[in-house]
């Protein structure tokens, strides 16, 4: 036998390129939200009558983010549209129709079946026979794409969800803080804010629905102060922005859409509270610095689940 290896098989490299999608898929996302969240930092920095430059900040930001998505996706024309597509499946946690697809052309009718003479009942027979057989294959092909997809992502994420932890563990130990788990639910980052304020004696925080309260708060402070949020919203194309915007303060009030640094200014606004962010790979994030008391403290990771970001809440290091 041979010494020399065998050269990778078509469905090992279309998995290695589809990760490499990934990777890239998760860079353009991290790349966009650390420019949404130094265009805040600056934007705090601005007074409230200073529309001028507020709006420069705001069209600076907006090209910027239009100069990465246009960057990245000259980078992607570079991989097979079958291939990229897969990739975003497995970037959202889903698995796209492309596979499904390709079960069902498997089911396609094979040329050719026996030159024998069969009475109708007996090819009957046998096409179902085939017909199950094929059926079966599609079925086990899915299931297998499935779990390379979940062991893509989870691998992807294991290795990247550790050094994030590891980091952000050093961070809060400088502040004789621990992490505190909260549940993915969509609802995190409210639950995050709402166990802060329980923490620091406020029992209406406690309740069980206080996370929705949340919500509505958040909501309702930026539709009253809608040209501060606005235009950090993607707009589709054919949609007026005060469209997109109604609909976004809807989907915060009342559905489990992740809240992120939008929403949680908002909340140090709403709330008269400074709230402070603790991360891995960027600065401690602090919002509503003018107002007094202690702030609430979450910690956001990018890592933390596969399927996208995640926020934390802290306690005392004991």
């Amino acid at each position: 036998m041979s010494n020399q290896s065998a050269a990778p098989t078509q469905e090992v490299i279309e998995i290695t390129l589809i990760k490499d999608i990934v990777v890239m898929l998760q860079k353009q996302k991290i790349e966009i939200g650390e420019l949404k969240g130094r265009t805040l930092a600056e934007l705090s920095t601005v007074g409230k009558k200073n529309r001028k430059r507020k709006k420069a900040i705001w069209e600076k930001s907006n090209a910027a983010e239009a100069a990465i998505k246009q960057r990245f996706s000259e980078q992607l024309e570079a991989f097979d549209p079958k291939d990229v597509a897969a990739a975003n499946a497995a970037f959202t946690g889903q698995l796209g129709g492309a596979t499904a697809a390709a079960g069902t052309s498997e089911q396609k009718s094979t040329p050719g079946e026996s030159g024998t003479k069969m009475r109708g009942d007996q090819k009957s027979k046998k096409t179902s026979r085939s017909q199950r057989r094929r059926e079966k294959k599609a079925a086990e092909k899915l299931v297998l794409d499935k779990q390379r997809v979940a062991a893509r992502a989870e691998a992807l994420d294991g290795s990247d969800r550790q050094k994030e932890i590891q980091k952000l563990q050093a961070v809060l130990r400088r502040e004789q803080l621990s992490m505190k788990e909260i549940a993915s639910d969509g609802h995190c980052m409210y639950r995050a804010v709402s166990d802060q304020m329980t923490q620091l004696g406020d029992t209406s925080a406690a309740t069980k629905g206080a996370h929705m309260e949340l919500r509505r708060v958040a909501a309702n402070y930026m539709r009253r102060h809608s040209a501060d949020f606005m235009p950090f919203l993607s707009v589709a194309e054919g949609k007026a922005p005060e469209e997109t915007f109604a609909a976004h303060c809807s989907s915060v009030e009342t559905t489990a859409v992740w809240g992120g640094q939008l929403e949680l200014r908002a909340l140090a606004q709403a709330l008269r509270r400074p709230i402070v962010v603790y991360s891995a790979d960027a600065p401690v994030l602090r919002m509503g610095e003018a107002f007094e008391g202690q702030p609430l403290r979450v910690t956001f990771h990018r890592h933390y689940y596969a399927l996208g970001e995640h926020y934390n809440s802290v306690v005392p290091r004991r």
